[in-house]
């Protein structure tokens, strides 16, 4: 995939945030992988959020950093557990990753909750749920593929 090509990728992406619900996406930087079947990756300002978004092999993965810490990324999957929005487990079920589109609704309708729990005092507890929700979610997935091997 040209760079051109991804720049637009990274316009409809700002779309699909938009459409979802998300007030004014900022395109951050913009990176594709044109040796591999198109990938490609944008990071976006969305208030006090930055929202990383790849594609990979036609999967689209957001992950959500916070201005506290611009540098560190987590999965959304991750974000909606320790929010308690679902279980380890409705995310282990899964077989593919959700279509990006319900992700960012989802993330928008949820969007006050999040911001409240990163803000002041409450912003090292979430992010120490957050953290906690990823070591849990990854070591329930090893779990699961040693008891598949049994």
């Amino acid at each position: 995939m040209a760079l051109d090509e991804t720049r637009q990728l990274a316009k409809r992406w700002a779309d699909r945030m938009r459409a979802a619900g998300l007030k004014n996406p900022e395109i951050l930087s913009v990176t594709c992988s044109p040796a591999h079947f198109g990938d490609a990756e944008s990071t976006f300002r969305v208030g006090l959020m930055l929202l990383h978004i790849v594609r990979d092999r036609g999967q689209e993965l957001l992950s959500v950093a916070f201005a506290a810490n611009p540098n560190q990324f987590y999965p959304i999957e991750d974000i909606e557990i320790a929010m308690g929005w679902t279980s380890i487990e409705e995310i282990n079920a899964r077989q593919e990753p959700e279509q990006l589109d319900l992700v960012l609704s989802r993330l928008a309708q949820r969007l006050d909750h999040l911001i409240d729990g990163m803000s002041g005092d409450r912003e090292r507890l979430t992010r120490a749920r957050i953290e906690r929700a990823t070591r849990d979610r990854r070591r329930a997935f090893v779990d699961s593929l040693r008891n598949s091997e049994l």
